[in-house]
């Protein structure tokens, strides 16, 4: 058996069945040339059938989840170690300036007093 004979090829829909995306999504990956497809006409030349290499599929939708950032100096983070970061970095600038604000009103009430008082 050849090797083009040993692959195995599933439909659009199946495809999408198998990844769990919606069939639009396997046909934008097909469209923006992430995918490659067959198109087989039908036998009474109405229509054509979409075939995806199943093997490509599940290469495909394995990398689908793992993009890299394309971002200079933190291109070995995936798209979600870098959501994670961010969000830490959001909490810690949250906290650096809630401190900040609190120790301003702080000084501001001891100032406050100190008018008040003289």
């Amino acid at each position: 058996m050849s090797e083009a004979n040993s692959q195995k090829y599933v439909t659009v829909k199946k495809a999408s069945e198998i990844v769990g995306v919606a069939d639009q999504t396997i046909r934008n990956a097909i469209a923006n040339k992430k995918l490659n497809a067959s198109v087989v006409p039908a036998a009474n030349n109405r229509g054509s059938t979409t075939f995806v290499e199943y093997e490509e599929l599940m290469a495909w939708a394995s990398t689908r989840k793992k993009r890299m950032t394309t971002i200079p100096g933190v291109a070995t983070l995936t798209i979600d170690d870098l959501a994670e970061e961010l969000l830490k970095r959001i909490q810690h600038a949250y906290e650096n300036g809630y401190k900040a604000g609190v120790q301003a009103a702080k000084q501001e009430y001891l100032d406050a007093i100190k008018g008040v008082k003289t």
